[in-house]
């Protein structure tokens, strides 16, 4: 199941859950307050590589910090 992130319009509250696809825009209770005010946030999210960009820079540019 995927992790979604809610904020609480009532308290304010972000938090993340597990819900499934076909419930993920069904308001979701905060456990800070209770409240089922809540409304699904846009979240960010990050992609790893396995070598780091200073690595694959290091025998063409000073440092290793290059844009290739």
């Amino acid at each position: 199941m995927p992790l979604y992130e809610y904020d609480c319009e009532d308290c304010g509250e972000r938090f993340e859950t597990l819900v499934s696809a076909g419930a993920k825009d069904a308001p979701k209770k905060c456990p800070a307050c209770g409240s089922e005010a809540t409304t699904r946030a846009l979240s960010t999210f990050a992609v790893g590589t396995s070598t780091r960009k200073s690595d694959a820079c290091a025998t063409c540019c000073p440092g290793g910090t290059c844009n290739l």
